[in-house]
């Protein structure tokens, strides 16, 4: 509920921003009615000319939204798109701001006060009936979303051994993307007024603020900065909750065990072998502990270290990039076909989901570099959807080019789903929301960026497609994966 939370209003804002049809009597006093712009209405009332219009109900385009709520109907598209570029800021700030925090002070606490904060915001939103005002909280709501997104993802999946981490991430992208199914189903069958739905959200951010509270800290977490106490005692609670068998009353954590055979081992004469290696744990834990006794240390500590950390950084956010341009790219080509646009959305969403559910499975039933081949697999399929775009004659045969479309809608979700599956492979626990905020930023610059640019579509566009399938296949065979820890996996 956290997770999605926020989407019910961030995936309506095309729809809560898109202009309804206007029908307008052209010729004075013949109640001849035909269609006609906000441009045309807006000039004939600057010109204190009469003009008779009204809104074409009949037409699923036209929404009872925020063009009539804030009065915005002759703003221009530009100035009404200041609500989902103040959005897009937001979460450029908030990634830079508080996607650093959880990694510090841990998960639940700031993942909680994002979500109680949005309350409060999500409803001064929807209460607006300023554009000004609109904008702000649209900021915040983005900057808030990051410590939700982030708080969510990176929290669940700490709840869970490894063998679950995968499907924890497919349940939270299938859960997302059914947000915009139902935001679909909604103005189809349901209604045109866009505020009922917006309380459906309020609703879900109340329930998962109370959700959230009683939820304990990640135990992987405080085992991960080794304050094992603190671990045990929240696995009882778990164990407890799900009435299952409790920990040994004297269990320790194979960090602990190798700490005391390290002393031990220094402590009488072994041979050099086993006291070569109690020097070389010795150096790991004594980094781990040094890291996390200063953190501010630790990023400097953590990006030279000897593993290709700093690597794996800047290819996955390379690769996060990729993904959001070309699901913008797909997004937009999905426009052109005729039909009703909130089936298509529909389908193409039913598409996205069914990739998720096979990228899923190609991932866990991969034992060597899964992240590398994720990605390979994906972005192929995307490519080769492209190059169906790019040959196929769409007058001759428009159905192939619906099914090239949705091949490369197939594959770049599954890209997709690999940038949050390959940060448990590439990054360590202690900066998993740090690394996944510095990923989501690129991909939130992108996203910020290509709705302007490939709302001017041309056919050109799938040639930069294509291109950056080529990159994004290239890039992966570049990262450099990380073994999951015995604990995680256990």
């Amino acid at each position: 509920m956290s997770f999605v939370s926020g989407g019910f209003v961030i995936y309506c804002f095309d729809y809560l921003t898109e202009k309804p049809v206007y029908r307008c009597e052209r010729e004075p006093g013949t109640g001849d009615f035909s269609i006609c712009t906000s441009d045309e209405i807006c000039l004939a009332k600057n010109q204190q000319r009469e003009i008779r219009y009204y809104i074409d109900w009949t037409s699923h385009e036209s929404l009872d939204n925020w063009i009539e709520t804030l009065e915005l109907m002759c703003n221009s598209n530009f100035q009404i798109q200041y609500i989902s570029h103040s959005f897009y800021f937001g979460q450029i700030i908030g990634s830079v701001l508080i996607s650093r925090i959880p990694d510090i002070y841990g998960r639940k606490w700031p993942f909680l006060i994002s979500l109680i904060l949005q309350f409060p915001v999500y409803i001064a939103l929807i209460a607006s009936r300023s554009l000004g005002l609109t904008i702000a909280m649209a900021f915040l709501i983005g900057l808030l979303n990051v410590g939700i997104y982030n708080g969510g993802y990176v929290n669940v999946c700490e709840y869970v051994t490894t063998p679950w981490k995968n499907h924890v991430c497919t349940l939270l992208l299938f859960f997302d993307n059914l947000t915009t199914i139902l935001i679909c189903l909604y103005f189809k069958f349901v209604s045109r007024y866009w505020l009922w739905f917006q309380l459906i959200g309020v609703g879900l951010n109340a329930i998962a603020i109370v959700g959230i509270f009683v939820i304990p800290e990640s135990p992987e977490y405080l085992y991960s900065f080794y304050r094992f106490n603190e671990c045990r005692d929240i696995l009882a609670k778990i164990a407890k909750w799900n009435k299952r068998k409790q920990l040994p009353e004297k269990f320790e954590f194979d960090v602990e065990i190798d700490l005391k055979q390290i002393r031990f081992s220094r402590n009488i004469a072994e041979s050099p072998e086993n006291y070569r290696m109690s020097l070389v744990k010795g150096k790991e834990h004594r980094t781990s502990i040094r890291i996390q006794r200063s953190l501010k240390a630790g990023v400097r500590e953590f990006y030279t270290s000897e593993e290709p950390l700093v690597r794996n950084l800047i290819l996955s956010m390379l690769l996060w990039a990729i993904v959001i341009m070309n699901y913008q790219i797909n997004a937009y080509y999905n426009n052109f076909y005729p039909g009703d646009s909130y089936e298509n959305l529909i389908f193409i969403t039913l598409v996205e989901l069914a990739s998720y559910i096979v990228a899923d499975v190609a991932f866990e039933k991969t034992k060597h570099r899964p992240a590398l081949k994720l990605f390979v697999f994906g972005f192929s399929i995307s490519l080769l959807g492209s190059i169906g775009i790019l040959t196929n004659d769409v007058a001759q045969h428009p159905m192939l080019d619906l099914a090239f479309n949705y091949t490369c809608k197939f594959g770049i979700a599954a890209a997709f789903q690999g940038c949050y599956l390959a940060s448990g492979v590439l990054f360590p626990i202690i900066f998993a929301s740090t690394t996944f905020g510095a990923c989501n930023l690129m991909g939130t610059i992108s996203a910020f960026f290509s709705v302007d640019v490939y709302s001017l579509y041309s056919i050109s566009e799938w040639y930069s497609f294509a291109g950056l399938c080529m990159v994004g296949i290239i890039i992966s065979f570049f990262l450099k994966e990380r073994p999951a820890t015995k604990a995680t996996m256990e």
